[in-house]
């Protein structure tokens, strides 16, 4: 009995410690596109920023969907930076990318042990 209740106290107080650090962290990250209207021409820069105030961002991915195909145009890991601001250049045509409507899908992960994640 006193056994199975220190190791119930050592495993609340190990959540505790690692809440405080942020390593276990239930909020996602923000992601903010800069560019309020988005016209893909031959070539075209994305703004993006991203917010995890804690424990941070650990990896950022974006990507363009068309008529059912999904293209990675972007990826970074990142070593739990608070925020981050990026310009991606994208080159509709190298990509495949036609004329018409296209999704763009930005995922934020953060660094803790739950990897929150933001679309």
């Amino acid at each position: 009995m006193k056994k199975s209740l220190f190791l119930i106290l050592l495993i609340l107080i190990g959540f505790v410690v690692l809440f405080i650090l942020g390593k276990i962290n239930f909020s996602k990250p923000e992601i903010t596109v800069l560019n309020k209207t988005l016209s893909l021409g031959e070539n075209a820069v994305i703004s993006v920023k991203a917010v995890d105030d804690k424990p941070g961002i650990r990896d950022l991915k974006v990507y363009i969907s068309q008529n059912n195909h999904k293209i990675k145009v972007f990826e970074q890991s990142i070593d739990n930076q608070k925020e981050v601001s990026l310009n991606i250049n994208i080159k509709p045509k190298s990509l495949g990318l036609v004329e018409g409507n296209a999704v763009l899908e930005i995922e934020a992960r953060d660094g803790s042990i739950l990897k929150i994640q933001e679309y």
